[in-house]
């Protein structure tokens, strides 16, 4: 059992008694259920909501059921036989209210679990803090522009001013732009980075960049090279930084959405990978919000992680 997981390590610890265990080199864990956080639930129909989350998958999904809506993180509004689902995270409602989108069938309890499982994993890792903040990185989105080269290859490149010039950052959505982003790294430390995009109305956080990884005989990931070196920059989406362009969308009748880029910045490589979750809860399907167009207390000073969000209200 691991009593503590954090960015670059956890502890494992035995049950009493039990037999002395070598392990691996390399292993893997089943996650069954997170100890230390947990997700509110509401109904006016407390019935039906109990009947959703009896006792035995309220600890599973790590969900608890309370009495007002004031004490919760999410509201089921059953009527009609639909549920509307409210979210009340700040971060979001502020900016496009608490009602979400998609509802879904009264009697589609797996759907309605899956929507909680989804919430839990989406808002611990949108509002997920670092243990420090590292300084002079920063991070720009650009419009972007193709050409073809003497070799008939299509090479984006930078079209306009950045405009991440405020937070949050308006934009009008054209969803035949491609865009891109460049991360400066004005520090003294070789880093690597991991940029997600988070999607409120469908819980889906994608990978916009994810560095390679390596391994080797007894090396596993540490002899990858930073592909964000200190005092140098890198392209997502242009030029070579090896990632494909994309563009937003919005989805037909929606005037206005909202997203969330997060940078996250390690100075060694991390397993970051997990807080991906591409498929939606209401439809199992990729986030529609863009296309392509194509935690430890106690750190080294040479070894630890930071994040840098910036809010995406589309218009």
């Amino acid at each position: 059992m691991a009593s503590h997981v954090d960015t670059f390590s956890s502890t494992l610890i035995l049950p009493r008694d039990s037999p002395t265990v070598r392990l691996p080199l390399l292993f893997y864990c089943k996650l069954d259920r997170l100890a230390n956080k947990g997700i509110r639930v509401y109904s006016t129909n407390k019935t039906w909501l109990e009947s959703v989350f009896p006792p035995s998958l309220q600890s599973s999904l790590c969900a608890t059921i309370v009495d007002t809506r004031k004490e919760s993180d999410i509201e089921f509004a059953v009527a009609d036989g639909r549920v509307r689902i409210y979210q009340f995270n700040e971060m979001v409602s502020n900016h496009i209210g608490s009602l979400m989108r998609k509802d879904a069938d009264c009697d589609d309890v797996t759907t309605i679990r899956a929507i909680v499982k989804a919430s839990l994993h989406f808002y611990h890792n949108l509002c997920r803090k670092p243990p420090c903040q590292f300084e002079g990185v920063h991070m720009e989105l650009y419009k972007l522009s193709a050409t073809m080269t003497e070799e008939f290859d299509q090479v984006f490149k930078t079209d306009g001013e950045n405009i991440l010039t405020e937070e949050p950052v308006t934009m009008v959505v054209d969803e035949d732009v491609p865009m891109g982003v460049t991360i400066y790294n004005n520090s003294d430390r070789d880093l690597y980075p991991y940029l997600f995009y988070f999607d409120p109305s469908e819980l889906t956080i994608g990978g916009s960049y994810l560095p390679a990884i390596g391994a080797g005989k007894n090396a596993q990931t540490t002899k990858v090279d930073a592909p964000l070196p200190a005092r140098l920059a890198l392209a997502i989406g242009h030029g070579d930084g090896g990632a494909t362009p994309w563009s937003f969308l919005l989805p037909p009748g929606v005037k206005k959405d909202l997203g969330f880029f997060r940078l996250f910045l390690s100075t060694r490589p991390a397993s970051f990978e997990s807080i991906l979750q591409e498929e939606s809860p209401f439809s199992g399907i990729l986030s529609r919000s863009m296309q392509s167009q194509v935690v430890q207390d106690d750190f080294l000073e040479d070894d630890g992680w930071s994040v840098q969000t910036v809010t995406m209200i589309q218009v």
